[in-house]
């Protein structure tokens, strides 16, 4: 069996020092160039909801257990409504923060909907939790 000899190897690195140095630099210094100026910040939060079952008109009791996949999805037709959709929107100036021109632009609600959406994620897990990506 061959042996494996790194002294040549380290010959035309040692050869090259300097080539690949200002190559290596030259690398860092456009990665560091490139991240600043052209990746946009984003930051991820994620809530974790665990409905509750709806209790009865009739119970008396507060509900003991987790809610049933009916339940689940009555909650996320609500995390996903229009109205709430507005209140966000609307609380944390979300117009403002996606640049969008309600006056002059006739798509502005298609606009607002595909910048909301591709912002935030609602589904369930295998838990019969939803999960609120933001």
């Amino acid at each position: 069996m061959k042996e494996f000899e790194s002294i040549p190897f380290l010959d035309v690195i040692l050869k090259y020092k300097k080539p690949l140095g200002i190559l290596a630099f030259s690398i860092a210094l456009f990665t560091a160039f490139y991240t600043r100026f052209f990746v946009q910040e984003k930051f991820e939060s994620e809530a974790i909801i665990y409905v509750t079952k709806i209790p009865e008109p009739e119970s008396i009791l507060p509900p003991q257990d987790f809610g049933d996949d009916e339940d689940t999805e009555g909650m996320i037709q609500i995390l996903q409504s229009k109205g709430l959709r507005d209140s966000i929107v609307k609380y944390f100036s979300l117009l403002k923060a996606y640049d969008i021109d309600t006056v002059g632009d006739k798509k502005w609600r298609d606009n607002l909907d595909k910048q909301f959406f591709s912002n935030v994620e609602v589904e369930t897990t295998n838990n019969d939790a939803i999960s609120v990506k933001v």
